[in-house]
């Protein structure tokens, strides 16, 4: 087994979505899918500008607005991941790439404990996976089957509700015209959640490896002597020819060790590049979320659009909580380096060798972090602060309300 299991479910609904190109395909057919791709993002984006205008209509309105506003932030955040996916696309696919031969290589070698460190990874990576698709899945089905559910126990034919409010051109009164916007919602909404989730697994996906990787590496440091080659120990006897072929080796792994550390830091330099501005969107997006979401129980009560939109948004903020949360895993994994190059028996190596450990000591201090925006770290702490600063627009807009 040496598939690359960490972003292969991903690639395959990419390549269902028509986002993502197929082997062997005629480049008219190939053309064809991504036309059909681009076209149904297109319909989403202006789907989310009709809710805007929506909303524009209703302004002054703020149960309204409280209750809707959620949702179109959350479509933009979807047009802006579509835009980092299509305009880095190539990028993307090296970096599945650069995953597949690695997960390659190291099935290959068959080093149990990296074999182990990288199919607990690939685990992880794979129930994050079926949570959200599942959860995807119960969301748009509860958003949009509760208007017809509302028309049937009110008993009114003519509640023309939608799941997602928006301005369409025409009459919703009319059954054809409704029809076709409900239909409509329910195509966006679910290419929408296909894309959103999609994307947001392979990155966590690509995180993981990321921390695989770093486990692998801090092993094979922390454990240099023990790898050095067996048959150097059948070569040569315990005498100064083999000391001197053993240093060699020690200090050619040694070099590996930052060659490898280096490509680690490069991939995970292009995760930041492409997540930065999405995670920095998405910090103060979902802190205004919170406080909306606060300040429609305070104004309207309990409901069950509320308890939808609650439901909805508790599956976001888990989404931007794997990413807080795996940030941070990563951060810890890239310290780690540091201790495995002291704890790797270094006074025994000779002068090259150490200071080669002084280098890698002194680039492990260094933590490997991902960004929002340039300007917070991904980290636990950033999340907590975003948590505090949802509360603190909360208490500012409640006492605005109550005055």
């Amino acid at each position: 087994m040496n598939r690359n299991n960490f972003v292969r479910d991903n690639v395959m609904i990419y390549k269902c979505l028509g986002s993502w190109p197929l082997d062997c395909v005629a480049r008219r057919l190939e053309n064809t899918r991504y036309i059909l791709g681009l076209t149904l993002i297109a319909v989403i984006t202006v789907f989310n500008g009709l809710q805007y205008i929506d909303l524009f209509i209703e302004w002054g309105d703020w149960g309204f607005i409280s209750e809707n506003i959620s949702v179109s932030f959350i479509y933009s955040i979807f047009v802006s991941k579509i835009y980092v996916f299509y305009s880095r696309r190539r990028e993307i696919m090296e970096m599945v790439l650069e995953i597949d031969n690695y997960v390659r290589k190291t099935y290959k070698d068959g080093h149990q404990s990296n074999v182990q460190i990288l199919q607990s990874c690939e685990d992880i990576a794979r129930r994050i996976k079926i949570v959200f698709g599942w959860s995807a899945l119960l969301t748009v089905i509860i958003l949009h089957t509760w208007p017809i559910a509302s028309m049937i126990f009110k008993k009114d034919p003519n509640l023309r509700m939608l799941g997602v409010p928006a301005y369409f051109p025409f009459s919703l009164n009319s059954t054809n015209n409704y029809a076709i916007a409900y239909v409509v919602e329910i195509v966006t909404a679910s290419v929408m959640s296909l894309h959103t989730v999609n994307f947001d697994t392979f990155f966590i996906s690509c995180i993981l490896f990321a921390i695989g990787r770093l486990r692998i590496l801090h092993n094979s440091i922390n454990n240099i002597k023990k790898i050095a080659p067996s048959d150097l120990q059948m070569k040569f006897s315990k005498n100064e020819t083999y000391q001197a072929e053993l240093q060699k080796c020690i200090h050619q792994l040694l070099s590996e060790a930052i060659a490898e550390h280096q490509k680690i830091i490069l991939f995970c330099q292009v995760i930041d590049s492409m997540l930065s501005w999405i995670m920095f969107i998405g910090f103060f997006i979902y802190s205004v979320m919170l406080c909306f979401v606060g300040m429609r129980i305070i104004m309207i009560g309990p409901s069950i659009k509320l308890l939808q939109l609650m439901e909805y948004l508790a599956i976001m903020m888990t989404q931007i909580f794997l990413y807080y949360w795996h940030g941070n895993e990563l951060k810890l994994e890239s310290l780690k380096i540091h201790d495995a190059a002291y704890n790797c028996d270094w006074y025994s190596f000779d002068r090259n060798s150490q200071q080669t450990i002084m280098f890698i000591m002194m680039r492990g201090q260094k933590p490997i972090y991902l960004t929002a925006g340039k300007f917070y770290y991904v980290t636990l702490e950033t999340f907590l602060s975003l948590l505090g600063g949802s509360y603190s627009y909360f208490a500012v807009m409640q006492q605005l309300y109550d005055s």
